[in-house]
């Protein structure tokens, strides 16, 4: 059974349905299950070359290969991918694969040029950006340092004696148990120099003047890089001194309103009045009240208000509310009032 199944396989996928990506990736699975891995190989990659590209094939490609264990032929069908793809599929596999890697402890340098690769065919997407930021801030190592209140041991100090009580207010030695209902002793932690250098260095990438984000991705990462600081940094000064200048260098959050320039401004076009359809029908120039304000009836009705009013769509039409309006406007009391 299992050959004439094969067959059949073979037969749909190559003539018939070779262009039905979830077709071609069944034939693929079935292949593999039954251990024809070269011919579950081609399959995938056929899959993965149908255009337009689909990102379910582009994944299922790499997984074959990881579970394969040929991490070369992995990384290429994810780097096939990071070319084929834009936008939110793009970031999904992009994503997909730093994280893969670094749990699989993989290449720290692949991974990065991946993400790389990425930014440079999308500068502006803030979705890589911070995909490219959480990366390397789950690098980051953070490590225990000195306690905190204590000074750092100088070197040369001759170490404790064995068994002798440390001198009162000293702090326990290293490993020591504290004393019973004592409190833990509070320890300083600090990121590791190499990791903050690398994240503090890609904030100043997406922050600087030639950034292509848009003015309310930077603010948003201004505030990330703040944070970054506030959660990483052993002193409080390089975060002041970060908000110091993101109040000289930060986009400013109000919106830029562009007026245009006043008539009489030397070098401005020359404006035209606004064309009013009673001005065809013979109104007076100084009548200016565009259609859906122009009474059709009544004291202050124009000879001409009621053809051009007429020929309007329905919602040109004057409603009721309006001649209320207008009423209250001309007479000076409100219809209801008496």
């Amino acid at each position: 059974m299992l050959p004439e199944a094969r067959h059949a396989f073979a037969r749909a996928s190559g003539h018939f349905l070779k262009a039905r990506c979830s077709f071609v990736l069944e034939h693929a699975a079935f292949e593999e299950a039954h251990g024809f891995y070269d011919e579950a190989r081609n399959l995938y990659a056929a899959a993965s070359a149908l255009r337009p590209p689909v990102l379910g094939a582009a994944l299922a490609q790499a997984s074959l290969e990881r579970r394969l264990g040929d991490v070369a032929r992995m990384h290429a069908a994810f780097e096939a991918g990071a070319t084929a793809f834009s936008g939110e599929e793009l970031t999904y596999l992009i994503r997909h694969a730093v994280r893969l890697e670094r749990q699989l402890r993989g290449s720290y340098a692949w991974a990065v040029e991946l993400l790389e690769t990425a930014l440079r065919r999308e500068p502006s997407s803030e979705l890589l950006w911070d995909l490219r930021i959480d990366f390397e801030l789950d690098c980051i190592e953070v490590e225990p340092a000195t306690p905190m209140g204590t000074a750092p041991t100088t070197a040369g100090t001759a170490p404790t004696t064995a068994g002798a009580a440390p001198a009162a207010g000293a702090a326990p030695a290293a490993g020591a148990a504290p004393a019973a209902g004592a409190a833990p002793a509070a320890v300083r932690h600090r990121a590791s120099g190499a990791a903050m250098a690398r994240v503090t260095a890609l904030f100043e990438r997406a922050i600087s003047s030639v950034s292509p984000l848009s003015d309310e991705a930077q603010q948003a990462m201004w505030r990330r890089y703040e944070q970054c600081l506030l959660d990483y940094s052993e002193s409080i000064e390089r975060v002041r001194q970060l908000r110091t200048r993101s109040r000289k260098e930060a986009p400013s959050s109000k919106r830029q309103k562009t007026l245009p320039a006043p008539p009489d401004t030397p070098g401005a076009a020359p404006t035209q009045p606004l064309a009013s359809p009673l001005a065809s029908a013979g109104a007076p120039p100084s009548y200016h009240y565009p259609p859906p304000y122009a009474s059709t009836s009544g004291e202050y009705a124009h000879p001409a208000a009621a053809a051009v009013v007429g020929g309007y769509p329905p919602y040109y039409a004057y409603p009721p509310y309006f001649q209320q309006q207008q009423a209250f406007t001309f007479n000076g009391s409100f219809p209801y009032c008496g």
